[in-house]
């Protein structure tokens, strides 16, 4: 099987002596949060098992794994798929790296890599071993246990509001819900958002989900859009330029604060050979149809 494109795990490291996630030394360029790594599966030694991802991880992020004799050290790893997994991997588990649901697929929900540190007396059976009330090292118990586990993960959602140019007004959502009374706001998963998280991937992902066109479709048929952070801004994004769907202040993350996507229609035939412009004007396309000078009250024209 070949790819046109790398082929990514992402992967995030928690310290069972530090109690805490710890920052990748690559952290994927996307994510927004300096704790979420990531590896090209190429560069994973087959056959694919967990102790190749595991040696892979540590190798990169410049961290020991194993038994070193020779410095009395031990350095305990553990794989869990992701934070909804509470069961752990087993070194000589085959994984499927290139799998469409691979583990590690987002940023979002990345494999866990839990990682501590024990003298070797501490790990070693039989008479050489520490007694238990001297060990340091976490329980097995502690060890097989996936310290960021949640039984169901925390959705982050955007929400975001349509503006249809040429009709002049807002539109109805196709997915709306107890979220918010207005039949206007809708939202999306961030889960469902493939990095790189761009204002045009955002776009795209809207459009499909509300059903709606994006660009030209290779006949007379043009469909704009313009993105808008909210209707306190009236600086529309670039399609290229990143939007941090990670941080707790993330755009669109209130009904009451949503992102605004500008949208409209050209018949390209008619403006091409006929020198009619058919749709919004460049200034109107890149003006925030509801732009306000301070964060207003929601109030919205449903279609």
């Amino acid at each position: 099987m070949s790819y046109q494109r790398p082929v990514f795990i992402h992967y995030t490291i928690y310290d069972l002596d530090k109690k805490k996630t710890i920052p990748s030394l690559y952290p994927a360029p996307y994510a927004n949060d300096p704790c979420i790594g990531r590896v090209d599966v190429s560069q994973i030694r087959a056959p694919h098992t967990v102790k190749a991802l595991v040696e892979h991880i540590c190798k990169r992020e410049k961290r020991r794994m194993g038994l070193d004799f020779d410095h009395d050290d031990a350095f305990g790893t553990v794989l869990f798929k992701g934070v909804t997994t509470a069961k752990s991997y087993e070194l000589e588990d085959s994984i499927g790296l290139l799998e469409n649901d691979r583990p590690g697929l987002t940023p979002e929900n990345p494999v866990i890599l839990s990682v501590w540190y024990a003298d070797i007396r501490e790990v070693l059976p039989g008479p050489f071993g520490w007694p238990e009330w001297a060990c340091t090292a976490p329980s097995v118990e502690m060890q097989n246990r996936n310290p960021l586990y949640r039984s169901q993960p925390s959705a982050v959602f955007v929400h975001y509001q349509i503006y249809d140019l040429n009709a002049k007004q807002t539109v109805k959502s196709r997915h709306t819900g107890d979220f918010s009374s207005d039949p206007t706001i809708g939202r999306i998963d961030v889960a469902e958002i493939p990095g790189p998280h761009t204002a045009a991937v955002l776009i795209q992902r809207i459009c499909e989900q509300e059903n709606r066109k994006v660009g030209w479709d290779g006949g007379d048929d043009a469909y704009g859009t313009t993105l808008f952070k909210n209707t306190a801004t009236a600086t529309p994004y670039d399609p290229e330029d990143p939007v941090n769907l990670l941080a707790n202040d993330y755009l669109g993350s209130t009904p009451q604060d949503p992102v605004i996507l500008s949208v409209w229609y050209r018949d390209m035939h008619l403006a091409l050979f006929h020198d009619l412009d058919e749709g919004p004007t460049l200034a109107v396309q890149n003006r925030n149809p509801l732009y306000r000078d301070s964060q207003p009250n929601q109030v919205s024209q449903a279609a």
